[in-house]
C-alpha cells in the first residue's frame, strides 16, 4: 500500500514535535546535513520554538545567508498568512533553486566554503557568506522580474511554484537590495540581540532614509523589524518619532497591518495542541509589546482589549485542552512515558506566557477563572497520588506542573492538603 506523502509529512511532523531533547537534536543535525533539506525546512519551523530553548546550533549554510535580508517577513512554518505583509514559507524553494541556477557558480562555491563548518548565529560568518549572495540574489530575481513567463516555466517544469515567488517579488526584491544593511539590523552583535534605540544600531536610518523617498520600502522594512526584532517595543517607538516628527500619522498604518497581522495569529485555527500554544504565546507577547507602546491611541487601545480577550480564552483552552485534560487521562494509564510528561510541562509553560501577555493589557477575570477552574482537578489527582491510586503520573510531576500553573506557593499548599 502506498502512502500519500501527506500523511508521511504529518507523522514526520508529529514525531518531531513529541521527541525527545536527545532524539530531536540527532533528527535536526541529520536535516541541517541533508542536501535537500530546504524541502523539509517548513517541518523544522514547526518546532522553531522547542529548538530556541534547546539552543541546538545550527550549521550556517548559503541558503540560510540568503533569507536574513527578509526573514522577518517569512511566516511560520505553521500559519498561513492572511495578511500583505508575511509570505508563506514555501516561497523558499522557488527562490532557492532561481538563485542558485542563475547566480555566479564562483560566487556559490565561494560561499559554501565561507560557511563550512560556521554556525548560523555567527553573524561575522553569516555577513561575509551574505555578501557573496545577495548581490546575485538580486540580479536573478530582477532577472524574474523582467521575464516572469520564460524563468517561470523553467522553474514550474522543475516542479517549484514559480507563481508563488512571483507573488511574493514585489517584497524579497527591495529588501534583498538592502542586503547588507538589513542583516545588519536584524542579526546579533556579540551574540546579543541588538536593541534599535542603540546609537551604533542601523534601525533608525534605514527607516528615516526611506520614509519619505520610498514610503513602500518603508512598510517593508518597518514589518520585518516588527515582525523579527527581539526589541519590537524599540521599533515601534521609532516609528512612532518619526511619525511625529514629520506629522505624517500614516506612518503608523504599517504598526497597525502588524498588529493585525499577530491578532490574527492568535485567532487562527489550532493545529497542533503544544506547538500551537508555543507560537500563540510568542504572538501574543509581541502584539501586546507593540500596542503597549501606543497607549492612549484609540486603534490601539482597542486592539489591546481585543488582544486581553482573545489571550483570555485560548489561555483557558490551553490550560483545559492541552495540560488538564491530558493529565487526566495520564491518570488514568498504567505508566506514562517521560515525552507525555515533558509535553504538559512545555503546553503549561506556553499557557503562562499567554497568561503573561495577556495581564499585560489589563485582563486579569477570564485567567484567575481558568486557574481557579484548574486548581480542583489537580487538587483531585494530587489526593489521588498520595493514596496511591493513579497509575501514569507521580505525585512529583502533578506537584511540578501545579508549581507551573498556579504559583509554587500554591503547589505546596495542595502537597500538604494531599498528605
Amino acid at each position: 500500500m502506498t502512502i500519500a506523502p501527506d500523511t508521511v509529512r504529518a507523522e514526520i511532523a508529529t514525531s518531531l514535535r513529541n521527541a525527545p531533547e536527545g532524539r530531536l537534536r540527532a533528527v535536526i543535525a541529520v536535516i541541517d546535513r541533508h542536501p535537500r533539506r530546504a524541502e523539509v525546512e517548513d517541518l523544522v519551523e514547526l518546532v522553531r520554538p522547542r529548538l530556541a530553548g534547546l539552543h541546538i546550533p545550527r550549521p550556517l549554510t548559503p541558503q540560510r545567508a540568503l533569507v536574513v535580508p527578509f526573514e522577518g517577513l517569512l511566516a511560520g512554518g505553521d500559519i498561513v498568512p492572511r495578511d500583505g505583509l508575511r509570505m508563506p514559507r514555501a516561497v523558499l524553494s522557488p527562490l532557492f533553486a532561481l538563485v542558485r541556477e542563475r547566480i555566479d557558480p564562483a560566487a556559490w562555491t565561494e560561499a559554501e566554503r565561507l560557511a563550512e563548518g560556521r554556525r548560523a548565529d555567527d553573524t561575522p560568518a553569516v555577513m561575509a557568506v551574505g555578501r557573496r549572495l545577495w548581490p546575485g540574489a538580486v540580479e536573478a530575481l530582477e532577472a524574474f522580474r523582467d521575464d516572469p513567463r520564460g524563468i517561470g516555466r523553467a522553474l514550474a517544469a522543475a516542479g517549484h511554484d514559480a507563481q508563488l515567488l512571483a507573488d511574493c517579488l514585489a517584497r524579497i526584491l527591495p529588501l534583498m537590495r538592502l542586503g547588507e544593511a538589513m542583516a545588519a539590523a536584524l542579526l546579533p552583535r556579540n551574540g546579543v540581540a541588538l536593541d534599535p534605540t542603540l546609537p551604533t544600531a542601523p534601525h533608525r536610518g534605514l527607516l528615516v532614509g526611506c520614509v519619505q523617498r520610498d514610503p513602500a520600502l518603508f512598510r517593508l522594512i518597518a514589518a520585518a523589524m516588527l515582525f523579527r526584532s527581539e526589541f519590537p517595543e524599540s521599533v515601534t517607538r521609532i516609528i512612532r518619532d518619526i511619525a511625529a516628527r514629520l506629522d505624517r500619522p500614516a506612518v503608523f498604518g504599517v504598526v497597525g497591518e502588524v498588529a493585525d497581522a499577530l491578532k490574527a495569529d492568535l485567532e487562527a485555527p489550532v493545529t497542533g495542541p503544544g506547538l500551537a500554544s508555543e507560537r500563540r504565546g510568542q504572538a501574543a507577547m509581541r502584539l501586546v509589546t507593540i500596542v503597549s507602546v501606543l497607549e492612549g491611541m484609540p486603534r490601539f487601545d482597542a486592539l489591546a482589549i481585543e488582544a486581553g480577550r482573545i489571550l483570555g480564552g485560548q489561555f483557558t483552552a490551553t490550560v483545559r485542552d492541552s495540560v488538564i485534560a491530558p493529565l487526566t487521562a495520564l491518570a488514568r494509564q498504567g505508566s506514562a512515558e517521560a515525552d507525555a510528561v515533558r509535553a504538559l510541562e512545555t503546553a503549561a509553560h506556553a499557557a503562562k506566557r499567554i497568561e503573561a501577555a495577556g495581564r499585560l493589557t489589563g485582563a486579569t477575570s477570564a485567567f484567575k477563572e481558568a486557574l481557579a477552574a484548574a486548581r480542583q482537578p489537580v487538587a483531585a489527582l494530587m489526593r489521588s497520588a498520595a493514596q496511591g491510586s493513579v497509575g501514569g503520573i507521580g505525585r512529583a510531576e502533578i506537584a511540578r506542573l501545579a508549581e507551573i500553573l498556579l504559583g509554587s506557593d500554591e503547589a505546596m499548599a495542595l502537597l500538604t492538603e494531599a498528605g
